[in-house]
C-alpha cells in the first residue's frame, strides 16, 4: 500500500541545484526565520542553536490554568508522588509527559541509497530523514507517513513498513519511533517548508559529521547493517 497525501498546490520554484540536490526557492529573506550562507552554515545573521535534542522543544509547564485561568502552583497533589503544575482554585492538574516523534528512513527500491533532508529549522542546515511530532488522531505509521510527504514531498510505500528503531532521549522528554520504509518516487521528491534542500545518498556518501542528532546517526548505521536483510528486531536505545 502507498502513501501518498491528497493533491496540494505545487511547490513554487522547485529547482535542481546540483545533481541529487532540489532547493525549495520560496523560502525568501522575510520568510525564513533562518538564513543560510552556501557554505550550509548558519550566517551571522543567524540564531546561534546548539546541536542537541534537548533544546528541540520548550516544556516549561504552563504558567496558568488552561481551565479557568487562575495561575498555577507547584506542588505534590494528593495520592501522587511527583511535583506537578496545580491549580489552586480549580485543581486542575498539567501533567507533563514524554512527547513522541516519528520518522522514516525512506530508502531507495534497490536499496542502495537513502533521502536525507537538510534543516531549514534549528538545527539549520543539519542533515537528517524525516521526522517530527506525533499529531493527535494518527498512528504512529501514517504520523511517520505525512513527516516524510511535508519534508520531503516524500511518497512511501506502506507494506511492509518496519519498526527500526526505538529511542527514549531523556533529556528532550522524547520517544521516538522510527520506521524504514520503501521510497517510490525517487524523482520527485523536493523540499517541503521545513527542509533547504533533499538528497539522495548512496551509503558511503552519507555527510556523517553533519547530521542533525545523534539518534539519527543511530538510525542510520542500524539501518545500513541492515540494507540487505529484514529487520527482525528495532534497535532499542536511549540517552
Amino acid at each position: 500500500m502507498a502513501f501518498a497525501p491528497p493533491l496540494r498546490p505545487p511547490l513554487s520554484g522547485r529547482t535542481r541545484t546540483r545533481e541529487g540536490d532540489f532547493r525549495c526557492t520560496r523560502h525568501g529573506d522575510k520568510e525564513m526565520r533562518y538564513r543560510m550562507t552556501l557554505s550550509g552554515a548558519p550566517d551571522s545573521k543567524s540564531a546561534s542553536v546548539p546541536n542537541d535534542e534537548s533544546k528541540v522543544k520548550d516544556d516549561t509547564p504552563p504558567s496558568y490554568c488552561r481551565c479557568c485561568a487562575s495561575e498555577m502552583v507547584e506542588r505534590t497533589p494528593p495520592g501522587d508522588e511527583r511535583v506537578r503544575s496545580v491549580c489552586p482554585k480549580c485543581n486542575h492538574i498539567a501533567y507533563e509527559n514524554p512527547k513522541v516523534v516519528v520518522g522514516c528512513v525512506p530508502i531507495s527500491k534497490d536499496r542502495r541509497r537513502v533521502l536525507l533532508a537538510r534543516r531549514a529549522i534549528p538545527p539549520v542546515g543539519k542533515w537528517t530523514f524525516p521526522q517530527g511530532f506525533l499529531e493527535n488522531g494518527e498512528t504512529a505509521e501514517r504520523g511517520a507517513a505525512r513527516e516524510a510527504w511535508e519534508e520531503a514531498r516524500a511518497e512511501l510505500d506502506m507494506n511492509p513498513i518496519t519498526l527500526l528503531a526505538v529511542y527514549n532521549v531523556l533529556p528532550a522528554q522524547q520517544v521516538q519511533l522510527l520506521y524504514r520504509c520503501t521510497l517510490l518516487n525517487e524523482d520527485t521528491v523536493a523540499a517541503g517548508s521545513e527542509s533547504l534542500v533533499v538528497r539522495m545518498f548512496a551509503w558511503e556518501d552519507i555527510p556523517w559529521d553533519e547530521l542533525a542528532f545523534p539518534t539519527i546517526k543511530w538510525a542510520l548505521e542500524y539501518s545500513y547493517q541492515h540494507r540487505n536483510n529484514e529487520i527482525t528486531q528495532p534497535q532499542l536505545k536511549f540517552r
